[in-house]
């Protein structure tokens, strides 16, 4: 990795002193070689499968776990968690060989939308995976290839890519469907037609057990029906004492077409003092209409019972094994809604991940918000502590976009735990990093930033503000300090340390292009000028003090026009360009406050994590990959629609790859 000392001003007139900023510059080159010269992928991607995934969200999110597989070598790990109100592993850390891929593919696919939202076990749970640091290998131990795969429960006790923890949650149910279920209305009109209606909705044998335990777990009430686990019977309570309506909230249960002549009114029907479990039988929830407008809401879930048992031949898993020291380990945490249930404070639930990730393996966090529900300040606060990136999905078709951009850019980390010291000289303070990374006071008045992983073609600009003092004499290199760099090179596998020293001049005066300010300081000046003036903006939108947003927007758009206007053209215009659309974008997007609560908060968060980092969020305009690239098209198209975008991105090259690869591949 390449470390330079970038001060703004190269000369400093000695006689008096000075506040000097300077950018420690990092750049991280492509990594060269083929995939054995790249750090392993461990991987958990935690999916949203709520009520509100249900339809075509759900498949895209599906058909995106296939494509990530596809760009997977054989020697990186996988791991799938699923979370509604309940949390499943529902595939266990493997190694994605070819057999794997094409058995995990058949079990994503066969998930379906659930009820609520338990992010925090979600989230909590593929960090535990990853942190677990073991992962299986399918294809140790694997049968011959003209040898049948025992059945299910044969040869192996039954085992499935899942864990065990995950296995309790399949109890004897077959699988668990979405069902359509019409919201409570508000009134309560009619209540005595209503609860006619929802008595008339219970299915129930004169012979023959009709009810099917769905979770299993320690004796609990489900909101009319008592599950005894050791007995596997359900004891339920009379409907006729007991308020029917609320049962839908939580019994999950599907219709059995085998009972559906044998309905019959509870009013007057003596309900069996115990029911005995068996397969296939089943408990019909009620439904409530209400009259006006209808939504689905998700009582149930699926969790495919046969798919997981047939994945291997249902034999049991092999052994596990450590995962490889210099992996990237990563969790993926999908969400399209609120957090409302497990922990669902922001700041509380953001101390408890600090917590967990502040031990080794070091997991870093991405977070995917999905449409206009969910909320950035959670997810982007999360990425932070988990050192990764929040993305904004706005539409369906940015679903695969986003994750293929995330994962070009873990397939091409070129150095990990990257640390910057600065130790200043004697008689220089520190007065002020401008970073979004974590920093850390040292002895004798310095300052240390992990950056974490820096991706191949990826530049970092640390900012820092110094005081150096006057001096009796002019020096041809007076000492400001020195840079200490620590990091891991992934081409070579070493630990490695350097040491930059960063002089300037101290002259009589300062004259000629020594007094010019560096254009390369300057941008990165306007960069974090950029997301504090988004963030500052976003924090007074929150309250409702529009006008004062919009304020603080505006009073950072003329001195950036500036910069882009004297800046002139190549990559340090399109930089600045991009700096002073962006913020007025956000005016825009402040305009009126339905605008920003559905979308302008969130593009804010994206963007201001984007440049505070100087890493892609994929919020660049559909077909930036297309000019970018050379094609020219796009910007053709646009030169004929408005004035051309710029096409600043900080997507390195893979990412962009993958980014287009994404696009063909959901094309076909």
């Amino acid at each position: 990795m390449q470390t330079t000392f970038e001060p703004e001003f190269r000369a400093l007139a000695r006689g008096t002193s000075h506040r000097l900023t300077f950018s420690a510059h990092l750049f991280a080159p492509e990594v060269q070689g083929d995939e054995s010269a790249r750090s392993l992928v461990s991987l958990t991607s935690v999916l949203d499968r709520s009520g509100s995934m249900g339809g075509s969200k759900l498949d895209l999110v599906k058909r995106t776990s296939d494509f990530m597989m596809q760009h997977l070598s054989s020697q990186d790990k996988l791991g799938v968690v699923i979370y509604d109100s309940d949390v499943q592993e529902l595939l266990q850390l493997a190694r994605t060989s070819e057999a794997f891929k094409a058995e995990a593919k058949r079990v994503v696919r066969s998930i379906n939308a659930g009820s609520c939202t338990n992010l925090s076990g979600g989230l909590f749970q593929g960090v535990k995976q990853q942190q677990d640091n073991t992962y299986i290998d399918w294809d140790d131990g694997a049968p011959p290839a003209d040898q049948p795969p025992a059945p299910p429960g044969e040869g192996g006790g039954g085992g499935s890519p899942t864990s065990s923890t995950a296995q309790s949650h399949f109890s004897n149910a077959e699988s668990f469907v979405m069902v359509p279920v019409e919201e409570p209305e508000e009134d309560n009109d009619d209540d005595d037609d209503e609860e006619e209606e929802l008595q008339q909705q219970f299915v129930q044998a004169n012979e023959a057990p009709i009810f099917q335990i769905q979770t299993v777990g320690p004796p609990r009430q489900e909101r009319g029906v008592v599950v005894d686990v050791q007995t596997q019977n359900i004891a339920p309570i009379d409907p006729r004492s007991y308020p029917m309506q609320d049962i839908a909230s939580r019994i999950n249960a599907i219709p059995n077409p085998a009972f559906a002549q044998q309905q019959q009114q509870l009013r007057g029907f003596d309900v069996p003092a115990a029911v005995p479990v068996q397969q296939q039988q089943v408990f019909t929830a009620p439904v409530r209409r209400r009259r006006q407008g209808t939504r689905n809401v998700c009582l149930t879930r699926e969790l495919t019972r046969e798919a997981v048992e047939k994945a291997f031949g249902g034999r049991a898993p092999p052994a596990g094994k450590p995962v490889e020291d210099g992996a990237v380990r990563s969790v993926f945490l999908f969400t399209d809604g609120l957090a409302n249930e497990g922990v669902t404070e922001t700041g509380r639930l953001v101390a408890m991940l600090r917590k967990a990730l502040d031990k080794s393996p070091r997991v870093r966090v991405f977070t995917f918000g999905f449409g206009e529900d969910h909320s950035p300040q959670m997810l982007k606060a999360l990425a932070e502590a988990g050192s990764g990136t929040y993305y904004y999905i706005e539409t369906e078709d940015r679903i695969p976009t986003a994750f293929a951009d995330a994962l070009g850019g873990l397939l091409s980390v070129a150095v990990q735990n990257v640390q910057v010291d600065f130790l200043p000289a004697p008689g220089v303070t520190v007065s002020r990093a401008h970073t979004g990374f974590s920093t850390e006071p040292l002895a004798g008045g310095g300052v240390s930033v992990r950056v974490g992983d820096v991706f191949g073609g990826e530049s970092k600009d640390l900012l820092f503000d110094v005081d150096v003092p006057a001096l009796p004499s002019p020096a041809d290199a007076f000492p400001v300090g020195t840079l200490r760099v620590s990091y891991l090179d992934v081409a070579g596998a070493v630990l490695r340390r350097e040491e930059v020293p960063c002089t300037v001049a101290r002259p009589e005066v300062a004259v000629g292009a020594d007094a010019e300010p560096s254009a390369r300081v300057t941008l990165q000046r306007a960069r974090v000028e950029t997301a504090r003036a988004l963030l500052e903006a976003q924090a007074e939108a929150d309250r409702g003090r529009f006008e004062s947003a919009r304020a603080r927007i505006g009073g950072s758009l003329g001195w950036l026009r500036g910069v882009a206007a004297r800046t002139g053209g190549g990559e340090g215009g399109e930089m600045a360009r991009n700096f002073v659309e962006d913020l007025e974008e956000a005016l825009g997007n402040m305009a009126e406050p339905a605008t920003y609560c559905s979308h302008g908060t969130k593009v804010m968060s994206g963007k201001a994590m984007a440049h505070m980092q100087q890493r892609s969020a994929a919020l660049e305009e559909d077909g930036f990959d297309d000019e970018d690239e050379g094609e020219g098209q796009g910007a053709a198209a646009g030169a004929a629609q408005g004035p051309r975008k710029s096409k600043f991105s900080y997507a390195n090259k893979t990412q962009r790859v993958m980014r287009k690869s994404a696009k063909t591949w959901f094309s076909t």
